[in-house]
């Protein structure tokens, strides 16, 4: 994965992430990936605020994720 996030448990880190997704369903490309799972399993929770990053970590979990 080609993307600079930072801490995840930063505000900085995470207003990366929700930016970044602002325009894109998945980390990298047009299908989930590895990258997914990677970041799915670093962020345990999301805050409201993060409204982008909110949506794909609900996304990513309905396809069982939290199981890989």
């Amino acid at each position: 994965m080609s993307l600079s996030l930072g801490d995840l448990k930063s505000d900085a880190g995470l207003t990366k992430l929700n930016q970044h997704l602002e325009s894109r369903s998945y980390i990298d490309g047009y299908t989930p990936s590895q990258s997914d799972v990677a970041l799915f399993e670093a962020i345990a929770s999301v805050d409201k605020k993060y409204p982008h990053v909110n949506r794909w970590h609900s996304h990513i979990k309905s396809y069982g994720c939290d199981t890989w």
